[in-house]
């Protein structure tokens, strides 16, 4: 008995000396904790980490609980007015230009200093990260560049992260108020419909809970604590990878005659989950209506015109110059494209809006010799913004044209 308590004692020691040097070591470099399992972390613990580092973590964002918004959505987070985020790029991203350092005017969208001053616009863009400033310029996003062509006053209210529903949301709350003539809707073809089916899952079972503190007398060590954070928050990620079986979307591109290599680093997994959920008859595209729907009956009441415009993704911005590292992981992306591609002019007409597919526009410019997408991020470069306002600009102006001359 003494030899197993001496033993047990040991034990004790080396594992209480192992995590007081990693709390030393984590503590001195919190930039070796992984992002995946950063997230895993303590709530308020996180924050804390999250701002030593930079990082654009949820609690350094204004967030809008379900009971608040206006649609009973789950949690909606918004950057804070006048931050600056700051994302970390793979070198091959940083190599084409992308940015790293992106500043957010007062309202908290990102938008040049112009339009950012203005208390009215004639066009207010809505969508995700692909309308938003991923990686590139406020100047050059879509939005902004669509602006230098047409001579209207834009305003961006890109949020990244979020879908068709929560679009909407941002443009009841700060969209409307600048009285806009049309209202343009960055529908991203790679997730937008996942987000979709997020929110019909949240309203099914209601709000979801974060992970709590563990309870009893860890529970104050635990708020604290970077090793005990590290240790499980790394196992919850490791039974993550391991419950969920490995996906290669990695793909190579026809770029100005030579074969260009994306998605090394295995973003955007989720698009060939919801290809695959699409296939499965687990999704579909009439998750889009009721989010349509209530932005007709806005349009409606304000008087504004709407252009959804279709955005595609990297690989089927490049098709067919595109070659995948799994053809089942292809062939499944591939379908999720049609299918949306196929069924969304439709439903948009159903709801009087004007509806324009950017796959062609975008198609013409990945066939020149300047990268229309990041291979690493897949969001679009300067380049492929200018493409999508190209896309967009002459639908506006008739849209705009025809309302004037009616009224």
């Amino acid at each position: 008995m003494r030899r197993f308590a001496a033993a047990a004692g040991l034990a004790a020691a080396s594992i209480a000396l192992v995590l007081a040097l990693a709390e030393g070591v984590l503590r001195a470099r919190p930039g070796l904790i992984d992002r995946a399992v950063l997230m895993e972390f303590d709530r308020d613990l996180r924050a804390r980490v999250a701002d030593r580092l930079g990082l654009p973590l949820k609690q350094a964002r204004r967030c809008l609980a379900p009971a608040e918004r206006l649609d009973g959505g789950p949690e909606l987070c918004l950057i804070a007015p006048g931050d600056e985020v700051h994302q970390e790029l793979q070198p091959v991203d940083r190599a084409l230009g992308a940015r790293e350092r992106l500043p957010h005017d007062a309202r908290g969208f990102c938008n040049p200093p112009a339009a950012a001053a203005r208390a009215h616009a004639d066009v207010v863009a809505i969508g995700d990260s692909f309308t938003w400033c991923m990686a590139v310029a406020a100047e050059e996003t879509w939005p902004a560049v669509l602006e230098a062509r047409t001579g209207l006053a834009v305003y961006d209210l890109g949020v990244p992260g979020v879908g068709l529903h929560e679009y909407v949301e941002v443009l009841e709350r700060f969209g409307l108020q600048l009285g806009p003539r049309a209202v343009v809707v960055g529908l991203y073809g790679g997730n937008d419909l996942r987000d979709a089916a997020r929110f019909v899952e949240h309203r099914a079972r209601g709000e979801p809970h974060e992970r709590a503190p563990a309870p009893g007398p860890l529970a104050a060590p635990w708020r604290h604590s970077y090793a005990l954070n590290f240790v499980a928050a790394s196992v919850e990620v490791l039974a993550q990878r391991v419950t969920r079986p490995a996906i290669d979307f990695r793909f190579d591109v026809l770029q100005g005659g030579a074969w260009l290599a994306m998605n090394r680093g295995g973003a955007d997994l989720d698009e060939v989950r919801l290809a695959r959920a699409l296939a499965a008859g687990e999704v579909a595209v009439s998750a889009w209506d009721a989010p349509l729907a209530r932005l007709a009956a806005l349009a409606e009441a304000r008087g504004f015109a709407v252009v959804v415009a279709y955005l595609p993704s990297a690989h089927a911005a490049y098709a067919p110059g595109v070659r995948f590292s799994d053809p089942e992981v292809g062939a499944a992306v591939t379908a999720l494209d049609g299918t949306q591609r196929t069924l969304l002019p439709e439903l948009v007409g159903r709801h009087g809006m004007t509806y324009v597919d950017c796959t062609p526009a975008l198609h013409a410019t990945a066939a020149g010799d300047a990268p229309a997408y990041f291979s690493g991020n897949l969001h679009p470069t300067p380049t492929g913004h200018a493409a999508i306002a190209a896309c967009v600009a002459p639908v506006v102006e008739s849209l705009l044209a025809r309302a004037a001359k009616s009224g």
